[in-house]
């Protein structure tokens, strides 16, 4: 079962002669930050894709985003790529493999947990045929 608020409450003392007591001067509610809305795709390219979002007016604050992707060979496997410290950053560079169709999503945290992820990039990044990365030093063709 997963918690999504928390009550905090504040108490001052009061010290009157001998007898002290408690007086509640305010309850703060707690809570993770809401999932990021509009995640797009800003660029889609051999080695990096550039994705943006904006944070739902409504949320808590936030410290951190993680970005995730998934692709065609593993469609239900998430994978976390690049965590934006910058509570104030709505967009990140994300580094890639030529010859993958790749679907992005983006979770933000506070210090009371991780928010629900949001909705997947569409249509997915589908990244072209990379070159060879190996040179070879000496080749000989018979």
């Amino acid at each position: 079962m997963m918690v999504l608020m928390r009550n905090v409450y504040m108490f001052v003392v009061i010290l009157t002669g001998c007898s002290s007591f408690f007086t509640n001067i305010g309850k703060r509610q707690a809570y993770k930050p809401n999932p990021p809305v509009d995640v797009t795709l800003g660029a889609c390219m051999v080695d990096k894709a550039v994705i943006h979002w904006a944070l739902d007016s409504n949320s808590a604050p936030v410290t951190k985003f993680l970005i995730e992707y998934n692709t065609s060979y593993t469609p239900n496997v998430w994978i976390n790529v690049v965590n934006v410290t910058d509570p104030h950053q709505t967009q990140a560079e994300v580094p890639l493999i030529p010859y993958r169709n790749f679907t992005f999503r983006v979770i933000t945290e506070n210090e009371h947990g991780k928010s629900a992820p949001s909705v997947h990039t569409r249509p997915p990044c589908l990244t072209p045929i990379g070159g060879p990365y190996i040179t070879f030093d000496y080749f000989v063709s018979k």
